[in-house]
């Protein structure tokens, strides 16, 4: 069996103290292995592994969208819109045919890239949960992900009536007696 190497005075490198001479072997091993870690980066950056790899992974997330609204808010105003946003540029017809709103209220789609805002022809139904979807389609390649939020609209008060404290109603333009106890109804 042979004997293994003794270091040369001085350590590894010759200008080490003999006293620090077990040390040195020691950052001489991690000396190898940071000089390892360092080829291999070399390698993959080379390879396109570096800043071009990182976008095209970039490429293989998919989009996301959110919405102005918060999922579960509530006393969401009557004349709200809703306004998307996408991560990346994607088209009106898919948006349109892949979003849903529950229960169903008529409204129009506006926008482009990647903000979209839909707007109702009508308020928003007095406390109603409304169900927003938008389904998962492909867009240049990309899958946009599927998305759910829900929330609930306030409620307005009306009045229909209002009546003295006799129970008789008040005509329009009527005058009221000073001190007339009154019911709203």
């Amino acid at each position: 069996m042979r004997a293994a190497p003794e270091t040369p005075p001085g350590g590894p490198y010759g200008i080490i103290p003999p006293a620090l001479s077990p040390l040195t072997s020691k950052l001489a091993a991690l000396d190898r292995r940071v000089w390892a870690a360092v080829a291999v980066i070399l390698v993959l950056l080379i390879a396109g592994g570096g800043t071009a790899g990182f976008v095209e992974y970039q490429q293989t997330l998919p989009t996301t969208v959110s919405l102005n609204v918060k999922s579960g808010a509530k006393e969401v105003k009557l004349d709200q819109t809703l306004t998307m946003t996408f991560t990346r540029p994607v088209s009106a017809g898919p948006v349109e045919s892949h979003f849903h709103i529950s229960p169903n209220i008529d409204g129009k789609l506006d926008g482009g890239g990647t903000k979209y805002t839909w707007t109702s022809n009508s308020p928003w139904a007095d406390l109603t949960n409304y169900t927003i979807s938008l389904d998962t389609f492909s867009e240049n390649g990309h899958r946009v992900q599927p998305a759910r939020w829900q929330f609930t609209t306030t409620i307005v008060p009306r009045i229909t009536a209002v009546q003295t404290s006799n129970g008789s109603g008040l005509s329009d333009g009527g005058e009221i007696p000073v001190g007339t106890a009154l019911n709203i109804v």
